[in-house]
């Protein structure tokens, strides 16, 4: 009956990144969870606004992965104010969330594109 648990609190990306802002230190796991969802909402947006305006094939897919790839690492370094090396290189930044946001990215194209097309 003694024992405590060792609990984890969630923050919001938000708090994360105005905890960076006030000159706070992010962990690598804060670093990850504001990776992940800014990943999830441009690939949200994307796949709305370009099936909104049409666009379909390559072009899109290739876009996206694009712009997936370069957003995340001047927020890691610059708004965050974490080091590479602390996320474990390049090719992990570029690897955290990508290919669950490329789904929801998918997704959302998707059934955008069908809605304005019919």
């Amino acid at each position: 009956m003694g024992k405590s648990k060792a609990t984890t609190r969630l923050r919001s990306p938000f708090a994360i990144v105005a905890k960076a802002g006030a000159g706070d230190k992010v962990t690598k796991t804060e670093c990850e969870e504001v990776l992940f969802w800014v990943r999830m909402s441009l690939g949200i947006l994307l796949g709305i606004v370009y099936g909104f305006i049409g666009v379909q094939g390559w072009i899109g897919v290739v876009s996206f992965l694009a712009l997936g790839a370069v957003i995340p690492l001047p927020i890691v370094t610059n708004v965050l104010n974490v080091e590479e090396a602390t996320m474990g290189g390049r090719n992990e930044i570029f690897k955290e969330g990508l290919f669950v946001a490329f789904f929801a990215f998918v997704g959302a194209w998707t059934v955008t594109n069908t809605w304005f097309s019919s």
